[in-house]
């Protein structure tokens, strides 16, 4: 999932993904599904009412990994690369482009290897 530059934005039509910024690039960090009082995403916040815009739908799935639910998980063979399963469907990630990083599943972020 691209964080588009915001710290909070829309990563499906009911579901706000928020990033941190990581050297020079922002990743994502978490991904909340939205109340239910306020159940859809629009301009980054969860609002009651159906955006009259179409809703930004995440990218096709990129992976044969699959998920156990939604939200972030560690790839079994690889200690740099993880997924980010939001309805169920996988978008890979990997911090290999960050040298000297790997994916921490208890912080759901890269981090410095020790």
């Amino acid at each position: 999932q691209d964080c588009g530059g915001q710290t909070v934005s829309c990563a499906s039509c009911t579901a706000l993904l928020t990033c941190s910024r990581l050297g020079d690039v922002l990743r994502p960090i978490t991904m909340t599904t939205c109340p239910t009082a306020t159940p859809y995403c629009s301009g980054g916040q969860c609002v009651a009412d159906l955006p009259s815009e179409d809703c930004v739908q995440p990218p096709a799935p990129s992976s044969n990994f699959v998920c156990n639910g939604d939200g972030y998980f560690p790839d079994p063979a690889d200690c740099t690369k993880y997924y980010l399963c939001v309805n169920s469907k996988p978008y890979a990630y990997d911090c290999s482009d960050y040298p000297g990083t790997r994916y921490s599943h208890a912080r759901a972020m890269c981090v410095p290897t020790a």
